[in-house]
């Protein structure tokens, strides 16, 4: 029986762990530095990220590998030190994170917008939100959404879900709902053909609530050499053109049909 409970756990585990890693002309015995995600390369923040990542850690010399987490768990394993550090967040999700180093070039600058599947539904300004007595939700972990959202309204009006999907399927049923995510994985979802067309149809953006928001890595403080070198690589390939020429490369990818 213990056996099984054992068996059990790591059947539980491993769907929610998923590793991937890149390792190119790096020195032998070199040991990775292991990052936490909440995006795989199929989205379009784990895409523009792995392509990012994969040139500077070669330019670095060093392998890398990327570790995939629900966002709150990815938030618990980079305060339990079992990541080197967080691959995409914003700069409000690092205040207060004594533990962590933000590297000052950012690897992208994405989207934040409310979403309804409510064609009634219109927001001018925040203040509609709280008078329309609709409720927002979130992906938990998601620091720009929580803090705009619980700013507005009052604690019974905001809920965090698990994931984007979660989100999307709930404003489909509920029209007092608004989603708050970012444009990108809302997006990466309507294109995954996991919704039916009809229903992917009626999820329309409402309200922009912040553009081009920065979006940096973050490493453990131990790291500090790493990131000071990090931060260089970054800065030169921003230089260089090719940080932008990475997003626009997945803007058209990504791009609604």
């Amino acid at each position: 029986m213990k056996k099984l409970s054992v068996l059990l756990f790591f059947i539980l585990l491993v769907p929610a762990i998923i590793t991937v890693s890149r390792a190119e002309e790096t020195p032998a015995g070199s040991q990775a530095i292991v990052f936490g995600a909440n995006h795989d390369e199929s989205t379009y923040v784990g895409k523009l990220a792995w392509l990012v990542y994969t040139e500077a850690f070669k330019r670095l010399k060093m392998p890398f590998k990327i570790r995939i987490f629900p966002l709150k768990r990815l938030e618990m394993s980079t305060r339990a030190g079992l990541v080197d550090g967080d691959i995409a967040r914003t700069a409000l999700w690092g205040e207060g994170r004594d533990d962590l180093i933000r590297i000052k070039e950012p690897i992208m600058y994405l989207n934040f917008s409310l979403y309804s599947a409510d064609p009634a539904v219109v927001i001018n300004r925040p203040s509609d939100i709280s008078e329309k007595k609709l409720t927002i939700k979130y992906p938990r972990g998601m620091k720009v959404c929580e803090k705009f959202a619980k700013e507005i309204l009052p604690q019974k009006q905001v809920d965090d879900v698990t994931t984007t999907e979660d989100g999307v399927r709930k404003i489909l049923v509920r029209n007092i709902y608004l989603l708050c995510d970012l444009d990108a994985n809302v997006d990466t979802f309507l294109h995954s053909s996991v919704l039916k067309e009809r229903d992917a149809s009626k999820i329309k953006r409402v309200f922009y609530l912040e553009s081009k928001v920065p979006i940096y890595p973050y490493l453990l403080k131990k790291h500090v050499q790493l990131a000071q070198k990090l931060t260089r690589v970054l800065k030169q390939m921003r230089t260089e053109g090719l940080l932008d020429k990475y997003q626009k490369q997945v803007d058209r990818e990504f791009s609604r049909k």
